[in-house]
């Protein structure tokens, strides 16, 4: 009975750690246009519709979006364009926290790895060498558009888990 509890502990907290640790979880857009309520109401609506969209924030007067996703939720630049585009809602910048890890890329270059997301990624100088598979918290700015986006590293911490099983930052 010990073993089959340890077992299922071990399960679940991979399962825990798996979902946890990997994934976009927030991207606060910054807009020209969403200034007016009727293209602020619908863009809601259709923000809410999405796939793997928990919460969506909008503030008018900064002119801001900010989408909150559910775990395990694929992040993608045209689809939230294709909200905006029909509103005439023009992003300017996009900035993004996600949790995950880096691999190098077919390439050459640095891969976020976030879930079903992989992301292209562009580091800050002097940012040093990361070993592959090591989990991270990463901030940044969302670069391009449509299909085309590269994700530039702002922010990096390293994702350690406490004496109790839990994300410390």
């Amino acid at each position: 009975m010990r073993i089959a509890k340890s077992l299922m502990t071990a399960a679940m907290l991979a399962i825990v750690q798996g979902a946890g640790l990997a994934q976009v979880d927030m991207v606060e857009i910054l807009t020209s246009g969403i200034s007016c309520g009727v293209c602020a109401a619908v863009s809601e609506v259709q923000f809410r519709r999405m796939e793997g969209i928990g919460n969506v924030t909008i503030s008018l007067a900064k002119e801001t979006i900010t989408l909150h996703y559910k775990p395990d939720a694929r992040f993608s630049v045209k689809d939230i364009e294709g909200v905006l585009e029909p509103l005439k809602v023009h992003v300017l910048r996009m900035r993004m926290e996600a949790r995950g890890h880096l691999e190098a890329g077919r390439d050459g270059k640095m891969v976020l790895v976030a879930g079903r997301n992989r992301i292209p990624v562009r580091l800050r100088e002097g940012t040093g060498v990361m070993e592959p598979g090591t989990q991270l918290l990463l901030q940044g700015l969302i670069m391009g558009s449509g299909e085309t986006v590269e994700y530039k590293v702002g922010q990096i911490r390293i994702a350690e888990k406490g004496s109790n099983g839990h994300e410390t930052r």
